[in-house]
């Protein structure tokens, strides 16, 4: 992003009024998902820690690339972290890719990884045929090979001398790395440091429905930003839940399920960050009560995803 670009998108952010709940207004830019897709430009974080912007290396998308400089962090990840959030309104299973670079060196084994994690999503792992890893931290195996911590995979590619979309994580046996969103919301795409030396310029975030080749092409712009409006065209259903005034605990009228249904849940903010979720089955009939007495006072949404219908509901935590 040019220097402009990111004192006007600075001004915004101070001059935006106080804006009515359902408003997405924060410092970590927010890019909407549009037919399954997201683009974003990695020089599009809010900062860059020890990654420094650079444009040495030609064949790069956007204003420039991020070159990380910074210390080795092959054990502990979590530091100089680039961050996104991402404004998902067609829940399912995506893949996600960066375009990255082995920025110096001659081995194609070396200054090839950053970390990345994707923590509140309903679902982060790497995927190779029928076979599916999580990362460590996360209570959940198998884990990869190699490098893992805290919920962090370790993502690398192996060309060097030219710009990669390849990202695989688990070393000497590559998976391809794929997030589930159950529901429509914000989420949070986190990319820290771990090779210096590795250099990322676009990533990429796509429903199953597209394919690589699409969501990777040059010709696919950045996507537009959420600053200080509406997460928008989310076709929500009006959703019956009591008290409007909760205390402990919060009773949902669900809609009717049939046997083979789909379904889920979460709680989110005013924000659309989610906060937790849960799930009922489908012999679940009338009410459902949701326990809420750890949440701070403020207002929330509960929103359900039955089959492709969503449905939403206001309540405020006394």
């Amino acid at each position: 992003m040019s220097l402009f670009k990111r004192l006007a998108y600075s001004l915004c952010l101070l001059v935006a009024p106080t804006l009515p709940i359902s408003t997405l207004a924060q410092s970590i830019p927010t890019f909407q998902e549009a037919d399954g897709l997201v683009v974003i430009e990695a020089e599009s974080a809010p900062s860059y820690g020890d990654w420094e912007i650079d444009t040495t290396i030609q064949g790069f998308s956007g204003d420039s690339y991020l070159h990380y400089k910074g210390n080795n962090l092959f054990n502990d990840p979590g530091f100089s972290k680039l961050e996104f959030k991402v404004a998902i309104v067609k829940p399912g299973k995506y893949r996600f890719q960066w375009r990255s670079r082995i920025a110096q060196g001659t081995s194609n084994t070396e200054h090839n990884d950053s970390w990345l994690r994707m923590n509140d999503a309903s679902d982060f792992y790497a995927e190779k045929g029928n076979v599916r890893v999580y990362p460590k931290g996360t209570g959940k195996t198998p884990n990869p090979n190699g490098s893992s911590s805290r919920g962090w995979f370790k993502v690398y590619q192996n060309n060097r001398g030219a710009w990669s979309w390849q990202t695989r994580t688990s070393d000497h046996d590559p998976h391809d790395i794929y997030v589930e969103f159950d529901t429509a919301g914000v989420y949070s795409l986190e990319i820290a440091g771990r090779s210096k030396g590795h250099a990322i310029d676009r990533l990429v975030l796509f429903h199953s429905d597209l394919s690589s080749v699409f969501a990777t092409s040059s010709a696919r712009p950045e996507s537009e930003r959420v600053q200080t409006v509406s997460i928008r065209a989310i076709p929500f259903q009006p959703l019956t839940i009591w008290p409007t005034l909760a205390d402990d605990r919060l009773y949902i009228k669900l809609p009717a399920l049939s046997a083979n249904s789909q379904r889920g849940g979460i709680i989110i903010n005013s924000f659309g960050q989610k906060l937790s979720s849960f799930t009922f089955s489908n012999n679940t009939t009338g009410e459902l009560a949701l326990p809420v007495d750890q949440l701070g006072k403020g207002i929330y949404f509960v929103q359900l995803r039955v089959d492709k219908v969503l449905f939403r509901g206001k309540f405020i935590k006394s």
